[in-house]
């Protein structure tokens, strides 16, 4: 089985880097992306970036710059901006199954907390013992995302089938926790029916529970056109009595980050799901909230239950929203822009 997944990762390909290396947020100043690739090895089926550049079945390349931390020291070196936030590989995901980008995640990891500015991970990946024993000497500059919607392996397969399995984020979650990392659940993406059922969250939130997660943030699917086929093609293996046309036919349009035009659920769907999923966390103490970012046309959250644990939202509540997740179409395969 492992022989059969390795065979699908794609091979990394080094390029040069087109422009700078920083990237600044749309939605808070100071906050700066830095991306390691053009594209996601991740693979997943509802995230609009994927492998920039594609060949026969099994050969995909996956551009990546190996001298990204030389980039980002020179960067700062010369910022005229005000730098305060580094969000690592926004636009992709940090730590996918590829040793040489996970190591210069690593890399980047360290020169960002020595230089003594914050930072954010975002990621479906695993982390290394190196890279949890260096983001717990900086607990006050760190803030993580774990990414996770389910523990069912037909799911998880079906929907983001290289991403690292449910139950070794599970594990790095209790790590997270164990080594006063402040971190929080995306649990995204809800799917009215296949991910947002209380046969699916129960367990989800009851492992969350045990190894010490106390928050979540919930977002519901949204369509953009580059990934309705692979979704149709998901829902089919996954008998869902809906399309994702039929799904999405009487929601609104909106603009997310810098994703662009997107078309989400009903606001129905989304307002009632949410309550559900809510008052589900809340029997397992946890805090479960959603961005709006994703739901512009949704009410404020209610008052949720006083958190004992870190809170990456209230530390930073514009971070996330400047760089959505899932992330934003990918740079051109020629080179990391």
């Amino acid at each position: 089985m492992l022989a059969e997944t390795q065979s699908r990762w794609p091979k990394l390909v080094p390029v040069g880097r087109r422009g700078s290396v920083l990237r600044p947020s749309s939605a808070a100043p100071g906050v700066f992306g830095v991306d390691l690739t053009a594209g996601c090895a991740h693979s997943c089926v509802y995230c609009p970036v994927s492998i920039s550049s594609r060949g026969d079945a099994g050969n995909e390349r996956l551009p990546f710059d190996p001298y990204t931390t030389e980039a980002l020291a020179a960067a700062l070196d010369s910022a005229v901006a005000d730098v305060r936030t580094i969000v690592l590989s926004p636009q992709t995901d940090p730590l996918p199954p590829l040793g040489p980008v996970r190591a210069e995640s690593a890399r980047v990891a360290q020169l960002v907390l020595e230089r003594g500015l914050d930072l954010v991970i975002l990621t479906r990946g695993r982390f290394s013992r190196r890279l949890i024993q260096l983001l717990s000497a900086y607990p006050q500059q760190v803030r993580v995302g774990v990414g996770l919607f389910s523990l069912s392996k037909p799911l998880v397969r079906e929907l983001e089938p290289l991403a690292a399995s449910p139950y070794g984020r599970i594990r790095d979650i209790r790590r997270l926790a164990e080594a006063g990392i402040p971190f929080e659940v995306r649990l995204e993406p809800l799917i009215p029916g296949l991910t947002d059922t209380r046969a699916n969250l129960v367990p989800l939130f009851r492992k969350l529970s045990e190894v010490g997660a106390t928050r979540v943030v919930a977002h519901y699917l949204f369509l953009n056109p580059k990934v309705q086929a692979g979704l149709t093609e998901a829902f089919a293996g996954l008998r869902c009595k809906q399309t994702p046309a039929e799904m999405f036919a009487d929601g609104p349009k909106a603009t997310v980050g810098t994703i662009g035009l997107v078309r989400n659920l009903p606001r129905e769907v989304r307002r009632e799901g949410l309550a559900r999923v809510m008052s589900w966390g809340a029997e397992f103490g946890l805090e479960v909230t959603t961005g709006a970012a994703q739901n512009p046309d949704l009410p404020r959250n209610p008052a949720p239950a006083a958190q004992t644990g870190p809170s990456l939202r209230r530390r930073s509540p514009t971070v996330i929203s400047g760089y959505p997740t899932p992330p934003p179409s990918a740079p051109t395969a020629a080179a990391i822009s």
